[in-house]
Parts: C-alpha cells; sequence; structure tokens
C-alpha cells in the first residue's frame, strides 16, 4: 500500500517507496515522469479532500469523510483513497492523507 501525507497546499511531508511507485506508474501512463510531480487524479482528490473536510470541520470531526476513486490507466487499476485529518479543533491546519492500492482481480464497480 503506497501512502502519502500532503499539507493542504500539497506539499508532501511523507511518501514511502509503493507511493512513489504508483505516483510514477501513473506519471508515466501521462506521459510525464518521476514522482515529485503529483498527478492531476491525487490532486484533484486533494481538492476534494479539503473541500469535505471544510464542511465537515464544522462539527469538530478529527477525520473527515473519504474519498475514493478509481484510476484505471496504465497495466493495473490504482485505488486512491483521500481523508483529511485535523487536530480537533476547529484550527485551518490539517493534513491529507492518501493510500494508493493497485487493483489485483477484476473490477466490479467504476468510481470517479
Amino acid at each position: 500500500m503506497g501512502i502519502l501525507v500532503l499539507t493542504p497546499s500539497h506539499q508532501a511531508l511523507f511518501r514511502n517507496l509503493e507511493a512513489a511507485r504508483l505516483i510514477t506508474q501513473i506519471n508515466r501512463a501521462h506521459g510525464t515522469s518521476g514522482v515529485e510531480v503529483l498527478p492531476l487524479e491525487v490532486l484533484s482528490l486533494c481538492m476534494e479532500v479539503k473541500t469535505r473536510l471544510r464542511r465537515n470541520n464544522s462539527a469538530g470531526r478529527v477525520v473527515g469523510p473519504t474519498v475514493t476513486c478509481l484510476l484505471e490507466k496504465g497495466p493495473k487499476p490504482i485505488r486512491l483513497r483521500g481523508l483529511g485529518i485535523t487536530d480537533g479543533s476547529r484550527s485551518p491546519a490539517f493534513r491529507i492523507l492518501i493510500l494508493l492500492n493497485e487493483e489485483h482481480g477484476p473490477t466490479t464497480r467504476r468510481l470517479g
């Protein structure tokens, strides 16, 4: 499982090796290379996480709702799951957690 932790301005705070490999794979499918550039799908997921977290943060929730999408470009589909994590206060400071999983087997449901 790839793990990516970002600031609200999309700066990477943590990226494990599997996340780096999957990001490179997504970028190659788009004709770009490297791991330093976040794919558009990851950025779009981050924007949706931020929108939902801000909407739900008024309730003082620590973890926002999960946002999921499936990328079907490249050799295997990659499922992205994103969620926002706050400190429980009404502060605008939060982190975005993105989990990347390579799908193994038939896909029965297509998302976003």
